[in-house]
């Protein structure tokens, strides 16, 4: 027998949305990879894995206390999303390596669960809960500007050339980094919409809003990251032309940060350090005889190679994870940089079509609920607009880069995911219907099930990596962070 419960109006601490933001937020910041010796990349992944680990824990807690509100039988993204898995668990299976393609399903499954109780706890108190994590980016935000900011004085005291990478710290790569800046980006924008009236309290959190969005601007122009400016360009023209006024406060607050942005890189990374007889910092003024010399960034190649993947495996894939084995005598990359291409080499076309359909899913919500929405309510137009546009926005630069693959992109895409759904839902979930006891235990012994599976795939995975790390250099090829530190799963001969 079902029954329907009214939820009460005090509103639950939100620990899904919490952990995984602050998480994301620290990963940069801590410097964690010193204390375990893994470098940033993989220390990161590591913390990507506790923080899953304890939402699926949490998940667990609150099925077992009857208190999760289940999505309605009759959604076509919860038939898309079980098909989803269907293949993926199938492609997996069927792979060459299925332990290592089982890091990766769970890593997609359990970061799909993480977003799906972001947007439960987000639905309850949208009003507040929307702000609060914006304010936790905002202020993460800020203490990253900070650290980049004493590096960047610390490489003016010294007197020396830095390598730009060395003015991005906290990953391995400095494209990490933009991957987040294109989920991090829009966000800040955001805060500064909602945060009005003319108290004391709202005009710090405006100004700090302000200095973040501006600093993000800035970083993101020292480090040129082609495919998330591009992103975000496309993604802001997009929403202008097509909401038109109703888009205008949030594209005006994201435009004025960019200019911001470029006039503080002038000062700071290019007119200080040749006031001081050194070379420009930052990559984009070479940014344009890059995209002339080399426009594709050797993407061709790995594109080719996924194509060869795609009539090799058309309907299932490789299998998750098995670009980076497939394609690593290219030795450029372990990830095609194309998320089509990727789910398509490895998951399968079944995945893509399933994939384009909770895309449509998607937006046909945000649209729904954007009907219903009043030309005056600037805060909700706000948030529809940021929603589209950062959602096209990860689609654009996902075409060109590995955002889909790393460990702190992927919880950003979360955050994102679990806002947005969380903020769709808003309205329909004052009350919810409990599943018979049955059904609980199904779901308890599935969620247990896909974590020892799940676990199995990272201690197998890590075991691959880590005898790559103390293999010849010889036998290695050089391989972007995939998994972990190498994205094979044997040394290629």
């Amino acid at each position: 027998m079902q029954r329907s419960i009214h939820v009460s109006p005090q509103k639950p601490w939100p620990v899904a949305m919490g952990l995984v933001v602050v998480t994301a937020l620290l990963a940069p910041l801590l410097g964690l990879d010193m204390v375990v010796g893994t470098g940033y990349h993989d220390t990161q992944r590591w913390m990507q894995l506790v923080v899953l680990a304890a939402v699926a824990v949490w998940v667990l807690q609150q099925v077992r206390r009857d208190t999760v509100r289940w999505p309605s039988r009759t959604t076509p993204g919860l038939w898309l999303g079980l098909l989803a898995g269907g293949a993926g668990g199938a492609s997996s299976a069927m792979a060459a390596f299925p332990l290592q393609a089982a890091f990766e399903l769970g890593i997609f499954f359990f970061l799909s669960l993480t977003a799906w109780r972001i947007a439960t706890e987000v639905a309850l108190a949208s009003n507040v809960r929307i702000p609060q994590a914006l304010a936790w980016v905002t202020a993460g935000s800020l203490l990253y500007g900070f650290k980049a900011l004493l590096v960047y004085g610390i490489a003016l005291v010294a007197g020396g050339q830095p390598h730009p990478a060395n003015l991005i710290p906290g990953f391995d790569i400095f494209r990490f980094f933009n991957h987040g800046q294109t989920v991090t980006l829009p966000l800040l924008g955001l805060f500064i919409c909602l945060v009005q009236g003319e108290d004391m309290c709202s005009r710090r959190w405006r100004s700090a809003g302000w200095a973040a969005l501006v600093l993000w601007w800035m970083l993101l122009f020292v480090t040129a990251g082609r495919g998330t400016l591009i992103a975000l360009v496309v993604a802001m023209a997009g929403v202008g032309l097509w909401r038109q006024s109703l888009a205008w406060p949030w594209v005006r607050t994201m435009a004025l940060g960019a200019v911001a942005g470029l006039l503080a890189y002038g000062v700071l990374y290019v007119g200080v350090p040749q006031w001081l007889g050194l070379e420009s910092f930052g990559f984009l003024g070479q940014v344009v005889q890059r995209s002339i010399d080399n426009p594709g960034s050797s993407r061709w190649a790995l594109w080719s190679c996924a194509a060869d993947m795609v009539q090799q495996h058309p309907w299932l894939g490789a299998g998750p994870l098995h670009y980076a084995q497939f394609c690593a005598p290219l030795g450029i990359a372990a990830h095609p940089h194309n998320w089509v291409l990727q789910i398509a080499a490895e998951w399968g076309l079944v995945m893509v079509a399933c994939a384009a359909g909770m895309v449509l899913c998607a937006l046909r919500a945000l649209r729904y609920r954007g009907a219903r929405l009043q030309p005056g309510d600037t805060m909700n137009q706000a948030m529809l607009t940021c929603w589209l546009a950062t959602g096209a926005a990860v689609l654009l630069d996902g075409l060109v880069s590995g955002l889909l693959v790393m460990p702190v992109s992927q919880l950003w895409i979360a955050v994102y995911a679990g806002l947005a759904w969380g903020w769709t839902l808003s309205p329909a979930l004052a009350q919810y219907k409990a599943l018979p006891p049955g059904w609980r235990w199904a779901v308890g012994v599935c969620l247990v099930g896909a974590a020892v599976v799940f676990f199995a795939g990272v201690a197998t995975s890590h075991d691959f990596a880590s005898a790559l790390e103390t293999a010849p250099e010889s036998e290695l090829a050089l391989l972007r962070p995939r998994a972990w530190g190498y994205g094979f799963f044997s040394v290629p001969h």
